[in-house]
């Protein structure tokens, strides 16, 4: 699990992330890393910065949570995401209000974000501080 704090839209919240492989099959690349790598080089999307965000505010949704157990079990054993390619993580309609009028003020949240998940807790705290 990854908690973090930041600023978002003038007030402070708790960003989390409580299953981490969940999120990670719900990625556009189907890795945390890769996504994470994406974010590094600069090729990051609005709408890339508005799923991280969102995900990490509002959750999945509950029709992704119904299915997650069976396809967790199936992506622990086979190690393919293959059948979660069948759901798409939605952005909340919030969020990507929000992300879209300023991207780029966001964009360190969702780095943060998944550097935690990528690298453990605390790994954004000792980024920053390099």
């Amino acid at each position: 699990m990854v908690s973090l704090k930041r600023e978002y839209n003038g007030e402070e919240k708790t960003f989390t992330v409580a299953d981490p492989l969940l999120f990670e099959v719900l990625t556009p690349n189907r890795s945390t890393y890769a996504f994470l790598q994406k974010f590094t080089a600069g090729l990051w999307s609005t709408a890339d910065v508005a799923f991280v965000l969102s995900y990490a505010l509002h959750g999945p949704s509950k029709q992704i949570l119904s299915y997650w157990p069976i396809f967790r079990r199936a992506a622990i054993e086979t190690g393919s995401h293959g059948m979660m390619s069948t759901l798409r993580y939605t952005p909340h309609p919030d969020v990507v209000a929000t992300v879209s009028k300023a991207p780029g003020d966001f964009a360190p949240i969702a780095v943060d974000i998944l550097t935690e998940l990528v690298f453990g807790e605390g790994a954004s705290m000792e980024a920053d501080d390099e």
